[in-house]
């Protein structure tokens, strides 16, 4: 597994908007700007876990290829089929709730019969 830190250890502001940086930089809730900051040794431990290797750059514009390579040479899996299992269904009580919503509907609409209309006008 390849995975790719951009960044520095220093860190630097996160701009409002990424192509109007005179808008000004985000800020967490207390009001204090916020700083991202690469953390290279975790980045290092998840490729590790992974057993791939941590790509870190500090430019905008990262060279990919030793991460394409690592991704090419990835022992890939085919999942054929996939099982699960259904502990409880649920579906019955919206559905007799739609049911009776729905014969509710018809019941009192006067575009069909109306006899809930006529049901009631005879009390």
């Amino acid at each position: 597994m390849g995975v790719l830190g951009i960044g520095t250890i220093k860190g630097g502001l996160i701009p409002k908007h990424p192509h109007r940086p005179e808008l000004g930089y985000k800020t967490n809730a207390v009001g204090k700007t916020i700083v991202s900051k690469l953390n290279k040794s975790f980045l290092q431990q998840i490729a590790q876990k992974g057993g791939g290797k941590a790509s870190i750059s500090s430019s905008e514009f990262p060279n990919l290829n030793t991460l394409l390579v690592q991704i090419k040479k990835m022992k890939r899996a085919k999942i054929n089929s996939m099982e699960f299992d259904v502990k409880q269904e649920r579906f019955q009580i919206p559905l007799l709730l739609s049911l009776i919503f729905w014969l509710t509907y018809l019941l009192w609409s006067r575009q069909y019969l109306g006899l809930l209309d006529r049901f009631i006008k005879k009390k």
